[in-house]
């Protein structure tokens, strides 16, 4: 959780490209053709990974040979690299980051229907090198989850506020897979240790086979944790797509599932845009498929009252979709992924801002100022110029800014702490825009050569 009054933002926004027009929505399609990969047999899922430098990973999972590619984005979203072998013998099943720590999740079945296995692999450099795989469950164990057979499939995970990580996954109590539970497993450690990890079942009613497919975690502004689950038993109480509140902030005990729409087909996924304690107003995103019987329909709609109700539903694409995954990326503005079940494939990807949803919203940022860059590049950046220059949002309302500088990322003890940062101090260092303040660190003030973390507020 941000500190007060200041603003740690680890994603660089100069990635992205037409985002400053009003209600924007820019749309491509990521084409891979067998010849891309080599192989035949695509299963085409989009879960995309928004790594700490501000780039986008997006696997690429092949059923018949088991291996995962990756293709990367580093310019929002428009412009995707060739795909690159990631993983040899897993399926990427989602992820988590913490600080400037990547987790990624991964399953494997060594039979069909009864042996699997779940694996967790980190990296602390943006993807350039990877852990080993550590095993968190193996269809034996039944120490993480109390599941007979415990084929453990994860999604992506959250962090909460209290640095806890938290993973929704699924629990299967029998080799056919036909008792699907939600689960949860977590860590306060750094969890690069399968002894790290914990887990509780989430939810083990009457509902049927509650699937993973809809796994979203949103910590709400009380501290509790919601998340979906979707239901394709058409029995009692039927099918449809079903919300599921934690009792606790700890994200360990659950209530009753309640259901949230009628579509026992939809794919869904939720994220949260803003927090009310950030920013001038709450505001969380889903993605469903807003037809009760198929996967079409495509549709975006945004709450403004932690998930209470949702006052805005617009519909994306009318034609058969699936698997969405909504990323927020640097300066708010958001990309949709989802896959063209027409053409198996290609997934679209869609950037778009609030004013897209609703014409009258602005996101406006509490503090006052949000970093930017340094010297061009995200929070965390490896710096060699001592006098590096640094951007960040122009404030509304405030005429003088204070930036701290730090080798650790809890600004325990900052290298470089300016607090009267304005024209009429720094006129050679100092110039603006009507969006953006670009400030030098002045000679008298030199940073060694390393990596920095940087945080900048709003004074008066």
């Amino acid at each position: 959780m941000n500190k007060p009054f200041w603003v740690l933002l680890i994603i660089l926004s100069l990635l992205l490209v037409n985002t400053s027009s009003v209600g924007s929505w820019y749309v491509n399609d990521i084409v891979l053709d067998h010849d891309d990969l080599g192989e035949a047999g695509k299963k085409i899922s989009p879960r995309p990974i928004l790594m700490p430098n501000g780039s986008i990973w997006l696997p690429i999972h092949i059923i018949q040979t088991n291996r995962c590619y990756v293709t990367k984005s580093w310019d929002g979203g428009a412009t995707w690299t060739t795909p690159e072998l990631w993983s040899n013998s897993y399926k990427y099943m989602g992820s988590v980051v913490k600080d400037y720590t990547v987790y990624a999740f991964y399953f494997e079945k060594i039979v069909q229907d009864t042996d699997s296995y779940c694996y967790m692999r980190y990296s602390t450099n943006n993807g350039s090198t990877w852990s080993s795989y550590i095993t968190l469950q193996d269809y034996h164990n039944t120490d993480l989850l109390p599941r007979s057979y415990c084929q453990l499939a994860t999604w992506d995970g959250i962090v909460l506020d209290n640095g806890r990580i938290l993973v929704r996954c699924n629990g299967y109590n029998n080799p056919s897979l036909n008792d699907m539970t939600p689960c949860v497993i977590w860590t306060d450690d750094d969890g690069f240790q399968s002894g790290d990890w914990n887990g509780s079942v989430m939810y083990d009613g009457v509902y049927g086979s509650l699937e993973l497919n809809t796994g979203s975690l949103i910590q709400l502004d009380n501290g509790t944790i919601w998340t979906m689950a979707r239901n394709q038993d058409t029995g009692s109480p039927g099918g449809g797509t079903y919300q599921i509140w934690s009792t606790d902030t700890t994200g360990e005990n659950y209530g009753d599932a309640h259901l949230l729409f009628n579509n026992e087909e939809s794919e869904s996924h939720a994220i949260r845009w803003t927090s009310g304690s950030n920013y001038n107003r709450s505001r969380i995103l889903l993605a469903y498929n807003d037809n009760p019987s198929s996967r079409t329909d495509l549709t975006l709609a945004l709450s403004y009252d932690e998930l209470t109700s949702f006052d805005i539903n617009k519909e994306i694409d009318g034609d058969a979709s699936s698997d969405p995954h909504i990323v927020v990326l640097g300066n708010n503005t958001c990309c949709l992924f989802y896959s063209d079940n027409a053409a198996v494939d290609t997934i679209r990807v869609a950037r778009f801002d609030i004013s897209y949803l609703n014409a009258t919203d602005t996101i406006e940022e509490i503090n006052g100022t949000e970093f930017i860059s340094i010297e061009n590049q995200g929070n965390g950046a490896n710096v060699y110029t001592g006098n590096p220059t640094f951007n960040f949002t122009r404030s509304s309302t405030g005429v003088q800014y204070q930036l701290q500088v730090d080798n650790n990322i809890d600004f325990s003890s900052p290298e470089l702490d300016i607090d009267d940062i304005n024209e009429y101090n720094y006129p050679a260092e100092y110039s603006e825009n009507s969006t953006r303040v670009s400030f030098t660190v002045p000679s008298a003030y030199t940073l060694g050569k390393g990596y920095y973390y940087c945080r900048v507020r709003v004074l008066t």
